[in-house]
Parts: C-alpha cells; sequence; structure tokens
C-alpha cells in the first residue's frame, strides 16, 4: 500500500491536467470545478470524494509530538 501526502495528490491532479482540461478532470473524478480549483490552489482538502475519483482512500494521520 502507497502512501500519498496531500501535495503529493494535489500534484498528481496538476499532471492529469498536462492532458485535459479543469472541467474534464472534475467530471472525471466526480468533483465540481470549484472545488478542485479550491483544492490544487490549497484552499481545500482532499476529502473523500476526490480521493475516491482518483483511485484513492483518505485516512488521517496524527502524530504525537516529541
Amino acid at each position: 500500500m502507497k502512501r500519498f501526502t496531500e501535495d503529493q495528490v494535489r500534484d498528481m491532479v496538476n499532471r492529469r491536467l498536462k492532458d485535459s482540461t479543469l472541467v474534464e478532470q472534475a467530471g472525471e473524478i466526480k468533483v465540481s470545478v470549484a472545488y478542485l480549483c479550491d483544492f490544487l490552489h490549497g484552499k481545500r482538502g482532499a476529502g473523500k470524494k476526490l480521493a475516491s475519483g482518483l483511485g484513492l482512500r483518505r485516512e488521517v494521520l496524527y502524530v504525537e509530538e516529541t
């Protein structure tokens, strides 16, 4: 199982945008264009629906500070 940071997921979407438009990718991922745009600009996190649309599962990890 490979794990990705949110920045890596953002990079994954940006790579997909080299071959298609924001509108096309939003449709393929099944999220709104506004949500995808907000995600790409760091205004929103990668939610369950976006992760699922990319073939990923969203998990949250909390790590104890030392």
